[in-house]
């Protein structure tokens, strides 16, 4: 690391193109990636996924950039090495130098695709590179290595960070720390009275696709009651989120049928509320008829991606309907 270092004090003047060709060519033992090598303002900032550390050289101590922490080293002519590790105080002062190494708010166009870093750190870009409309996220806690991994691959794509809440002031922490793709994780509750659905009740909506739904008005009052909570809950998360937001019914133990997502649909729209993505309960095999059902409530009324994962993926086919895909599928 020192000779490295030395090396790269004699090129701190140089454009960065040439450094990263000059300081590749005398690494003998090929630890340095050309792309991990970046200049941030008199400094030069390289990345070591191998040994998790970022090296940072500076021809004097005052021309370290701030906010990094790792252990300083003295270089010849009084230049001056910080080796800093792959840690979340140094991923945030990447952050503040690098703003490409920040995550952002997935645009409403995109579809969100949840993906492993592990592949960017093997592969050098998203899974989802060469599609545009595609935005991949990371879960949570792999925030800051997302970051180092996008640092060292020299990967400018956009990129968010996504974390699943069960309430809406446990969705607002996660997005004071950095989440850009909020999942408020619901389960509805089956057991709960019959409440009143008398707007849904007997009534046929005809969707944007000609297919017309009826609700019975048992099936509507028993809707409204197993879906109260979690309209009063999805609502209120919804009002306080500030980033793009998700409401998921996966793991409730029961199908999401199309009634239930016109009435959540419905009740958001009436309370002013939108959500970017709903995942259903899909069951073990996702049938096209209830995928059709699905997506043409969402186009009527829910103007919203429905997520799920491989086996909607291949449920879909051809059929270009877009969707939020879950665990990198």
């Amino acid at each position: 690391m020192r000779k490295i270092a030395e090396d790269a004090l004699k090129l701190l003047k140089k454009s960065e193109a040439e450094i990263r060709r000059r300081l590749t060519a005398a690494d003998g033992d090929a630890r340095i990636r050309p792309e991990s090598i970046h200049k941030l303002g008199e400094a030069l900032v390289l990345a070591f996924p191998a040994e998790r550390v970022l090296l940072i050289v500076a021809d004097y101590s005052r021309k370290l950039p701030a906010l990094f922490q790792g252990e300083r080293m003295e270089l010849p002519d009084g230049g001056v090495a910080l080796t800093a590790p792959f840690s979340r105080e140094n991923g945030a002062a990447l952050r503040r130098h690098f703003p490409w190494c920040a995550p952002d708010v997935p645009g409403e166009e995109r579809v969100i695709i949840e993906t492993d870093v592990r592949q960017l750190w093997r592969d050098g870009s998203w899974k989802s590179a060469g599609r545009e409309e595609c935005f991949p996220v990371v879960e949570h806690s792999m925030s800051d290595e997302a970051s180092f991994a996008v640092f060292a691959s020299d990967c400018r794509r956009p990129f968010g960070v996504w974390g699943a809440a069960f309430s809406a002031a446990e969705a607002e922490r996660l997005q004071k720390d950095g989440v850009t793709f909020a999942v408020l994780r619901c389960v509805p509750d089956f057991d709960a009275a019959p409440g009143d659905g008398s707007e849904y009740a007997a009534r046929t909506f005809v969707l944007d696709d000609g297919i017309g739904l009826t609700i019975p008005p048992a099936q509507a009052a028993e809707i409204a009651g197993s879906y109260a909570k979690t309209i009063a809950l999805s609502v209120e998360f919804l009002r306080r989120i500030r980033v793009a937001a998700a409401v998921s019914l996966a793991g409730s133990g029961r199908r999401t049928t199309a009634a239930e997502l016109l009435y959540l649909s419905r009740e958001w729209m009436k309370n002013g509320v939108s959500v970017r993505a709903l995942e259903p309960e899909w069951g073990a095999a996702p049938e096209p008829e209830m995928l059709r059902n699905a997506f043409a409530v969402v186009r009527s009324y829910g103007h919203c991606r429905l997520g799920g994962d491989a086996r909607v993926k291949a449920a879909l086919g051809d059929s270009g309907e877009a969707v939020w895909l879950r665990n990198g599928d």
